[in-house]
C-alpha cells in the first residue's frame, strides 16, 4: 500500500499576502538574531557597530542601528555588511525544514 504525501494547502487571495507577509518577518527576524548574536560573541555594542558602519562609508548613528535591530526591519544588504565587517565569511541558515518555530533572542544590553 503505498502512502499519499501530505501537502499543504494553497492558500490564495489576501490570506496568502497574510502568509507571506509573515514569513518575510520570520526570515527579518532571523537576520537580526544572528546579527545580536554576533553583536553579543564580539561584545560589541550599537555605537560601536554604528562606529564600524560609518567609518565603512554608511553612515548610522547607534540609536538609529538599535531601532531598526529592535524592529525587525534591517535591510539584507546592510545586514550582510555588517556581516563582512565583523568578519564573519558564513551565516548560519536554517536547513530545508525552514526557520525554528521559535526564535530565540539573545537578551543583553548592547546599547552602553
Amino acid at each position: 500500500m503505498q502512502q499519499s504525501k501530505q501537502t499543504k494547502p494553497v492558500v490564495t487571495g489576501a490570506d496568502a499576502k497574510a502568509v507571506r507577509e509573515a514569513e518575510l518577518e520570520r526570515w527579518e527576524q532571523f537576520i537580526v538574531v544572528q546579527l545580536q548574536g554576533a553583536m553579543l560573541e564580539r561584545e560589541l555594542t550599537y555605537p560601536q557597530l554604528a562606529q564600524m558602519l560609518t567609518e565603512a562609508g554608511f553612515p548610522v548613528d547607534g540609536k538609529t542601528l538599535a531601532n531598526r535591530l529592535k524592529q525587525g526591519r534591517f535591510p539584507m544588504a546592510l545586514g550582510m555588511k555588517v556581516f563582512h565587517l565583523l568578519g564573519m565569511s558564513e551565516v548560519p541558515l536554517p536547513g530545508k525544514k525552514g526557520l525554528p518555530a521559535k526564535l530565540i533572542v539573545r537578551r543583553k544590553n548592547l546599547f552602553k
